[in-house]
C-alpha cells in the first residue's frame, strides 16, 4: 500500500490543480495503459504529450488516510471531493407563461407542479385506491399534502426519508421509480412504483432525480447545466426559467445528541463560478455531554453526518488545520459574523462564535482557491491539513453503523472550501450546514480512505474513449463499510472489483454518485495481499456521442475553460471537425474558407468544470483496539 505522507514534492503535485503551480517545482506524473483501445481522428494522440507538457496535466497520485484524530481524508481527498461543475453558457428551455406553450406543451409554475402532475397524476398513483384516499403505505400523493407527504418525510417503510432533499439515493421514492424503470439496479422494501402501469421512463426519472438532487423545492424550476437539462425539459413541459433555490436548512439536532456546525455563508453572483476558503471559529467543548468526549484530546466521537447546502453548492471540504483557539490572537482583525442578526459586525474568533449569536458563525477574509490563506499558509501548517467533512454534491448523508465511530475537535478555527456556480440571471446567498450525532458505541474506528490517481486520464485525445483500471490494496483485518468513487464529467462508468473478480460497486453518474453501503462488511482478513487488493476502473469519454461519432459539447474545449486553468487544443470542432490542428486554419473545410475552429483539447486533471480525476474512495473500519 502506498505511504500516506505526504512530502512538499508530493504536495506540490497536487497543487498544481489549484493554479498554484508557479509555488512549486514542476513534476513529471506516472501514466497508466488504457485496458482498451480508443477511437480518435487523425493524427491527434501524437500531438497529445506536447499539450499536456505545455501545462494541461495535473499530478494526482496518492494514497491518503485520516489519522485518528478529527477524521482526515487528506488533501488529495479534498481535490477528490470535487465533481465537475457546469459548462457555462449550457441551454436553458423558453420560458412562457399560460396554459399551454410552443408545440402544445403544458405550463408550470414549479417543477414540482409538473413531477405531480405528468408523474404522480397521469399514472395514477394519485387515484383513490392507491395514494389517494387510501394513503397507501401512509403516503398522500394528491396535489393537496403531496410536498408535505415526501420532503423530509420518514417512509413507512424504510429507514429513508421519501425525499431526502439533495441525495436521490438516499430518497425512498427515487429508489421504488428506479427499481421499476431499471430493475436491479437497486434493493427496495416492497413493490416497485409505479404499480399496474408502466414504469417512468428515463427522462422522466432523470426529472425525479434532477429535483431531489437540487434540493427537492417547492417552487421553482431547477437546472443541472453540467448536462443541459431541466425539469422542463426533460418532461416536454414549460416552466419558468431556473434560479437560485435556497434549501430548507437542517434543524439543528438535540443538544443531548448531537451538534450543528453553520459554515459561513456567501455572496453568489449571477453568471460566476467560484471556488474560496474561509476561515472560520467554534467551540463546542461546553455543549458535548461528557460521555462523547475526550476534553484532554479535544475530540468528540461521532457516528452520523449529514450535510445540506444551496442547490448552487457543487462541493464542498470542510479542512481541519489543526488551529486551537488560543493560537489566535484577540479580536483579530478581518473577522465578522456571517449570517444571524449580527451579520458584518466584528467578532473575536479566540472566542469561537459566541458573539455572533444564533444562526451566525465568526469568520475571516476568504481565499479563492481549495486551502485558506493559499500556499504558504498550507506549508505553515505543517503540511496537507485533514478533513472534517466532504461532500460531492449539495447534499450529502452518512448514517451510524453499529459499533462504528469516527472523532473530530471540539473547538478550534477550520477552513470551509467551498466550490459553486451560478448560472441564473439571479444574485444569490449559499447556505450551509453539517450535523454530527453523538457515539455512545464505540467499537471500532472509522477513517474515510482515498486512492488519488488523478493523472490517469491526462492527455487522451480528444474524440476518444477509454477505459483505465488500477489497484487497491486493504490493509489487513480492516472492512469496508461505505464506498463511493469519483470522476469529473467524462466519467462514463465507474466501478469496483473484488479479488475474486466479482464487481462490488458500480456508477454512471458522475455528479450524484452512487454511496455504497455493505451489511455485512466486506471484511479483509487474509494475510495474503493479493486476497486483498481491489481493482477500480472507469472509462472517460473525451467527446464522442453513443454512436461514437463527434460530441462537441462534451469534448474538453479550450474556449470553456475556467479562467484558473487552460488546455492545448489539438482537434478541430468546426470545419474539419475532428481532424488534428494547431491553429484555425488547419480546421478550414477548405483553404481559405475561414470556417475552421481548432479549440478540442486532451482531458486535463484538475478540480474545474472542464478537468478530470479518477479517485477511489472507501470507509475503513479498523481492527478493534486500533
Amino acid at each position: 500500500m502506498r505511504s500516506s505522507g505526504f512530502s512538499k514534492t508530493v504536495v506540490c503535485r497536487f497543487v498544481w490543480c489549484l493554479g498554484l503551480a508557479a509555488a512549486c517545482g514542476g513534476s513529471s506524473a506516472s501514466k497508466s495503459e488504457p485496458v482498451n483501445g480508443a477511437m480518435s481522428a487523425g493524427p491527434i494522440p501524437d500531438m497529445v504529450n506536447a499539450a499536456a507538457d505545455a501545462g494541461s496535466a495535473i499530478a494526482g497520485r496518492a494514497s491518503s488516510s485520516m489519522p485518528a484524530a478529527a477524521g482526515n481524508m487528506s488533501a488529495v481527498q479534498s481535490i477528490a471531493g470535487h465533481g465537475a461543475p457546469p459548462v457555462a453558457g449550457a441551454p436553458m428551455p423558453a420560458t412562457m407563461a399560460g396554459a399551454t406553450g410552443p408545440g402544445g406543451c403544458a405550463s408550470f409554475d414549479s417543477a414540482f407542479a409538473a413531477i405531480q402532475t405528468i408523474i404522480f397524476e397521469r399514472r395514477g398513483c394519485t387515484a383513490g385506491a392507491c395514494h389517494g384516499d387510501a394513503k397507501a403505505g401512509d403516503l398522500d400523493l394528491r396535489p393537496a399534502s403531496a410536498y408535505q407527504s415526501l420532503v423530509d418525510a420518514r417512509s413507512s417503510n424504510s429507514d429513508l426519508a421519501r425525499v431526502q432533499p439533495g441525495t436521490a439515493n438516499d430518497s425512498f421514492l427515487y429508489q421504488k421509480l428506479r427499481a421499476a424503470t431499471e430493475p436491479g439496479s437497486v434493493d427496495i422494501n416492497g413493490s416497485p412504483m409505479p404499480v399496474g402501469t408502466e414504469p417512468l421512463t428515463a427522462d422522466e426519472l432523470e426529472a425525479v432525480r434532477l429535483w431531489i438532487m437540487k434540493g427537492a423545492p417547492e417552487t421553482g424550476e431547477v437546472a443541472d447545466q453540467t448536462a443541459g437539462n431541466t425539469v422542463g425539459g426533460l418532461l416536454d413541459a414549460c416552466l419558468p426559467a431556473a434560479k437560485p433555490t435556497p434549501v430548507k436548512p437542517l434543524e439543528v439536532p438535540d443538544p443531548k445528541e448531537g451538534i450543528q456546525f453553520i459554515l459561513p455563508e456567501y455572496d453568489l453572483k449571477s453568471g460566476t463560478e467560484i471556488e474560496i476558503c474561509t476561515p472560520f471559529a467554534y467551540d463546542f467543548s461546553a455543549q458535548v455531554p461528557a460521555e462523547f468526549k475526550d476534553a484532554g484530546r479535544n475530540v468528540m466521537f461521532v457516528k452520523s453526518l449529514r450535510v445540506r447546502q444551496d442547490s448552487v453548492s457543487h462541493h464542498m471540504v470542510v479542512w481541519n488545520p489543526k488551529k486551537d483557539l488560543t493560537t489566535l490572537t484577540p479580536n483579530p482583525a478581518g473577522w465578522t459574523c456571517r449570517g444571524g442578526a449580527k451579520e458584518g459586525a466584528a467578532c473575536d474568533a479566540s472566542k469561537g462564535s459566541i458573539d455572533c449569536g444564533e444562526g451566525g458563525v465568526c469568520a475571516g477574509q476568504p481565499t479563492n482557491g481549495t486551502f485558506c490563506g493559499g500556499i504558504g499558509e498550507l506549508f505553515a501548517t505543517g503540511g496537507l491539513p485533514e478533513q472534517i467533512a466532504n461532500t460531492q454534491a449539495p447534499q450529502e448523508y452518512l448514517p451510524p453503523i453499529d459499533g462504528v465511530y469516527w472523532e473530530i475537535p471540539m473547538r478550534g478555527v477550520l477552513w470551509f472550501n467551498s466550490h459553486a456556480f451560478n448560472l441564473t440571471e439571479e444574485d444569490t446567498t449559499l447556505h450551509a450546514r453539517m450535523n454530527f450525532s453523538y457515539a455512545s458505541d464505540r467499537k471500532r474506528k472509522m477513517i474515510p480512505h482515498n486512492e488519488v490517481r488523478n493523472d490517469v486520464p491526462i492527455g487522451q485525445a480528444p474524440f476518444t474513449r477509454k477505459t483505465y483500471c488500477e489497484k487497491f490494496e486493504v490493509p489487513a483485518n480492516n472492512a469496508i463499510a461505505v464506498m463511493t468513487g469519483h470522476t469529473h464529467r467524462r466519467g462514463e462508468r465507474f466501478w469496483v472489483n473484488n479479488a475474486a473478480g466479482e464487481e462490488i460497486y458500480e456508477n454512471f453518474v458522475y455528479n450524484d454518485p452512487e454511496i455504497k453501503r455493505y451489511d455485512p462488511w466486506l471484511e479483509f482478513s487474509s494475510s495474503r495481499p493479493a486476497d486483498r487488493t481491489l481493482k477500480f476502473c472507469a472509462t472517460f469519454n473525451n467527446g464522442l456521442s453513443k454512436d461514437d461519432s463527434p460530441n462537441l459539447e462534451l469534448v474538453t474545449r479550450a474556449s470553456r475553460m475556467p479562467e484558473r486553468t487552460s488546455c492545448t487544443p489539438v482537434a478541430c470542432v468546426a470545419g474539419k471537425v475532428a481532424a488534428a490542428c494547431r491553429v484555425n486554419s488547419d480546421c478550414d473545410s477548405s483553404a481559405g474558407a475561414g470556417d475552421g475552429e481548432c479549440d478540442a483539447c486532451p482531458i486535463t486533471g484538475g478540480t474545474t468544470t472542464e478537468n478530470e480525476m479518477f479517485v477511489l474512495m472507501p470507509w475503513l473500519i479498523q481492527p478493534a483496539g486500533q
